[in-house]
């Protein structure tokens, strides 16, 4: 059996601590066998990551320079198979941008959600828990049936901030008969 990791950020992202060479020092101790850098491209203007507002509407960051590390990372690390991939936050709100990125050469495209209609997710304005959590899965539903991605991520992401999480069964059911009937890979997180 074979570990793989395909949510990996480095330093090409406004969260990534660590730099790709890191990333994989550590997947290697660690007997991962495949590692996939998903660093962000998120288009939205009030975007908050790591205390900053992004604001990348054209590029989120260098392409070339991002696929000239990874080439450097497969040279340095052979015992690694390493791909490349994006996450996208809400391809279904920025599809000409969406569109551009799904025609570069990534291995993997992983599709997020990070907010709601009013903003960052559980939303800029006082939105109610039930309200709050139903725009977040009315947005992944939204993605899974305009776009096509690999997979997608933070299933279970609006449990950061509530503590009961409840979702309408019907959405619920819908977003995973798409995800089963697209063959998306679908995001486990260990928490």
């Amino acid at each position: 059996m074979k570990m793989a990791d395909m949510h990996i950020h480095s330093t090409f992202s406004p969260d990534g601590v660590s730099s790709m060479e890191e990333q994989c020092r550590q997947a290697v101790k660690q007997g991962v066998s495949i590692i996939c850098f998903t660093d962000h491209v998120d288009f939205n203007a009030v975007e908050l990551n790591m205390g900053r507002i992004k604001d990348n509407r054209k590029q989120n960051f260098k392409i070339d320079e991002y696929l000239s590390e990874i080439e450097r990372m497969r040279f340095l690390f052979p015992e690694l198979e390493i791909l490349s991939g994006v996450e996208f936050s809400e391809p279904h709100l920025f599809r000409d941008e969406f569109e551009r990125y799904t025609k570069l050469p990534f291995d993997y495209i992983l599709a997020s959600i990070h907010h709601c209609k009013n903003g960052v997710f559980p939303g800029a304005i006082n939105l109610s828990e039930s309200q709050a959590v139903l725009e977040y899965y009315d947005f992944m539903l939204g993605s899974l049936e305009r776009c096509e991605f690999q997979g997608i991520a933070h299933m279970d992401f609006p449990r950061l901030f509530f503590d009961n999480w409840n979702i309408d069964e019907k959405i619920l059911c819908r977003i995973l008969q798409l995800i089963i009937s697209k063959n998306i890979a679908l995001e486990i997180n260990t928490s």
